[in-house]
């Protein structure tokens, strides 16, 4: 909702599987049932699906950003900058208090120990492109084998 209210020409899209309420269905323009089945349903961590975006979304351009955040600005500057890339991730992010969270805190320790880029999913941006597509498809890969990957990249 508070993506209407501060970007009204912006175009909402929800991937869930979940029933969604007819009082909430009039803040999205496209309700998209997570393809393939649900894969995180009875996970705690629940990023089995992320891979699925790229497949799901309608757009040529998408800004995902997660469902527990709010949206306080007008989202369109972010728009005229992102479109210079086929794929963008962040890789500062603050509390709602403003502090920066370390690279190294509790949630992001194997990053750190491992010498890998701290970067956030909960904000990224994709462009319908070779790359962009590429990129979900080794997602894809890496989720389903996820222990493999763990085992040799992060084994620290």
């Amino acid at each position: 909702m508070t993506i209407k209210l501060t970007t009204p020409n912006s175009s909402v899209c929800l991937i869930t599987n979940d029933p969604v309420p007819t009082k909430y269905k009039q803040v999205f323009d496209h309700i998209v049932e997570i393809p393939w089945g649900d894969h995180a349903k009875n996970e705690e961590w629940k990023v089995s699906n992320r891979w699925k975006i790229y497949h799901a979304i309608p757009y040529k351009e998408t800004v995902v950003i997660d469902t527990d955040m709010l949206i306080l600005d007008d989202l369109s500057v972010w728009f005229d900058f992102l479109k210079n890339y086929d794929l963008y991730y962040t890789s500062k992010v603050y509390t709602y208090r403003g502090e920066e969270i370390s690279t190294n805190s509790f949630y992001r320790k194997h990053f750190y120990y491992n010498n890998l880029p701290s970067l956030y999913n909960g904000f990224h941006y994709f462009k319908k492109s070779d790359m962009a597509h590429e990129f979900y498809n080794l997602l894809e890969l890496i989720t389903n084998n996820w222990q493999a990957f763990y085992k040799n990249v992060a084994n620290n």
